[in-house]
């Protein structure tokens, strides 16, 4: 049964990371098992999921592989 609800319940995001100093992208795939969804202020689930995906977040102290520098990334889902 494990596989089988493996199989079932896994998600595929394709995240995107960008560097801000050169603005070079990298795309990866991730697959997780679970999702947190946060449903306060928005008005429903589907507000939720398209407020999650056409977010991003910055991350610091990245090592881009193209400037070859720690920068500051923006990492959100495609």
């Amino acid at each position: 049964y494990e596989a089988l609800l493996k199989k079932m319940f896994k998600i595929n995001f394709n995240s995107y990371f960008k560097c801000l100093n050169c603005h070079a992208v990298k795309n990866r795939e991730e697959n997780s098992y679970d999702m947190i969804i946060s449903l306060e202020n928005h008005h429903d689930l589907r507000d939720s999921l398209t407020s999650m995906y056409n977010s991003a977040e910055h991350i610091d102290g990245y090592k881009c592989d193209v400037c070859n520098s720690s920068v500051t990334i923006e990492k959100g889902l495609k």
